[in-house]
């Protein structure tokens, strides 16, 4: 319980500083936007009353006029803000044991979802879902059930000039699961299985992640993170709360 809190208050602590850390650069960049304007304009001033003195500058004049109206480049920083539309699929994998479920049940469960979000000024709204299938499940199962989804909350930003993005969210909503077992033991004929309802419940979750994106164009992207899943209910969801892991492949309306 201990290293599941902590996983959970690390990954939250990392996506919350992400933007802190944007804005602080941003703003040390604007600071240094306005002194060199100032310092620009103050040297003007000084140019101009020297000038009147001299009509000879008349030339020279000009040219700082021109130069006047020149805005200086726009400066290289480490974290740059983002915009546009984004909506795909993910599949993600996870430490999730189906034998802690149940010892009888065996299989390897994949997340697949889907996921929308925008992104205004790398602020990220929108909403995703998943639902795991479990892959080799046991001859003995006959359904296993484990889904959730809910609002999607972040911040996403590129990484200076280059192609690469680092985002951090939060997913918060609800989820949901069931498995079925199969009873020969209990009789039933041909056709007319008896099933065991051994799991159904309802849970409410949380799962904040960072990850890593790479967009070779400006309508696709491919991204690699990580997440805690934070399960909240009755005691026996807490066997639930697993790190997930996996690629999420975007595509939308890009800055």
């Amino acid at each position: 319980m201990t290293r599941a809190l902590l996983i959970f208050s690390s990954l939250l602590f990392i996506l919350l500083a992400l933007p802190c850390a944007a804005q602080y650069g941003d703003g040390h960049i604007r600071r240094g936007i306005d002194t060199l304007k100032q310092g620009r304009q103050q040297g003007a001033d000084t140019t101009n009353a020297s000038d009147t003195l001299n009509p000879d500058t008349k030339f020279f004049q000009e040219i700082d006029s021109a130069q006047a109206d020149v805005e200086p480049p726009e400066p290289t920083t480490f974290f740059r803000k983002r915009g546009g539309f984004y909506g795909g699929a993910t599949i993600d994998f996870t430490s999730l044991n189906p034998r802690d479920l149940d010892p009888t049940l065996d299989g390897t469960p994949v997340y697949l979802g889907i996921q929308g979000y925008v992104l205004l000024n790398s602020w990220l709204l929108g909403g995703a879902g998943t639902s795991a299938t479990l892959y080799g499940i046991s001859s003995n199962y006959d359904r296993f059930s484990l889904s959730y989804g809910g609002i999607l909350l972040g911040y996403d930003t590129r990484i200076s000039r280059s192609t690469f993005s680092l985002q951090g969210s939060l997913l918060a909503g609800a989820g949901g699961i069931e498995m079925l077992k199969k009873r020969p033991d209990l009789g039933g004929s041909a056709g007319r299985e008896i099933l065991e309802r051994t799991r159904s419940e309802n849970f409410f979750v949380l799962r904040p992640g960072i990850s890593i994106g790479y967009a070779p164009t400006g309508f696709l992207q491919f991204s690699i993170g990580t997440g805690y899943l934070y399960t909240v209910g009755s005691d026996s969801v807490v066997d639930l709360r697993k790190m997930v892991y996996g690629l999420h492949i975007t595509l939308g309306i890009v800055d």
